[in-house]
């Protein structure tokens, strides 16, 4: 018998993920919470997104078990959303980022991508929102940009071709012609601080998508964490002793360092075998469908039966 899993109609959730609901709806029942219906409390869940937990937190005080999808937001809040009887939080140590972004890029056809490059520029680099990490970044590679494609949202800094933020896919929006155009991807990530686990997005995984090569500006250690999930990087190519270096200044001028020797190099750097060889495995390993629906398996479905049998 498949369990009962209720939502919030006016809250999102992975539950309701365009890509994600065909493999919830294999295992659960799913439906729109109505409150003013009783439901049987031994046969019926509420799943909600961390983000709207409040609205579900007055029916676990009325006896009913929640789960809360805390998938994207894995390690804050942990003073505020605790796993306590009938009350399951849903985490990742990174396993459904990199899950969620094969199964979201293969619906949207990305995986069908051919990279042609052109080489006109050096690097790409997209930022969106403004923090102060991203502003230095930012500021330290403007002698540079001009050989190069970047956009920062905040700062009314757009590429002419790109789709608005009210577009349901922009934040994955993928244009051939930004990859095809430059040698690598510098990717400003979500975080510079050294956190504990390593807190992860879709943003250093766009290049193993699009077979580019990369800089990332992130905490340090960062590289290290992306091979410990089966990815490589190009050290081989790029002084990658940056994601070695705890002072953030440091590491941040350590990457200008690197931007400044590949700006100044030929652009045929990046097109030798080893590189091909790494791009390739990086882009298999990134849509390995199996790999992420065993994941999807393990870490989540699993959980939420044997969360409903207890």
């Amino acid at each position: 018998m498949k369990i009962n899993l209720l939502y919030n109609p006016l809250h999102w959730s992975n539950l309701v993920c365009s890509f994600l609901n065909p493999m919830y709806l294999e295992y659960f029942n799913i439906e729109s919470f109505d409150e003013t219906k009783n439901y049987d409390k031994s046969k019926y869940i509420i799943y909600t997104h961390w983000i709207n937990v409040d609205w579900a937190n007055k029916w676990h005080d009325r006896g009913y078990k929640i789960i809360v999808d805390h998938l994207w937001d894995p390690w804050e809040h942990l003073d505020t959303i605790q796993t306590k009887p009938g009350y399951l939080v849903i985490r990742s140590d990174g396993w459904f980022c990199i899950a969620n972004e094969c199964l979201w890029y293969k619906s949207l056809g990305f995986d069908n991508y051919t990279s042609e490059p052109v080489n006109t520029k050096s690097f790409l680099m997209l930022i969106n929102k403004s923090h102060v990490h991203r502003d230095q970044i930012w500021d330290s590679v403007q002698p540079y940009s001009s050989d190069a494609i970047c956009s920062y949202r905040a700062r009314g800094v757009a590429l002419p071709d790109d789709i608005e933020n009210n577009n349901p896919i922009w934040q994955r929006y993928f244009n051939p012609s930004w990859y095809n155009q430059t040698k690598y991807s510098l990717v400003a990530e979500t975080n510079v601080e050294p956190p504990n686990p390593m807190v992860h997005s879709e943003k250093a995984l766009k290049p193993f998508a699009f077979k580019h090569p990369m800089i990332v500006w992130g905490p340090p250690g960062y590289l290290q964490w992306l091979r410990t999930w089966g990815f490589q990087t190009f050290g081989h190519c790029i002084d990658e002793s940056y994601d070695d270096i705890q002072n953030h200044q440091q590491r941040l001028e350590k990457i200008i360092q690197e931007v400044a020797r590949l700006n100044a190099t030929p652009k045929d750097y990046f097109e030798d075998n080893l590189t091909r060889e790494i791009l390739d495995h990086n882009y298999n390993r990134f849509y390995d469908v199996n790999w992420a629906q065993q994941q999807f398996q393990q870490q989540l479905i699993n959980v939420i039966k044997e969360f409903a049998e207890c």
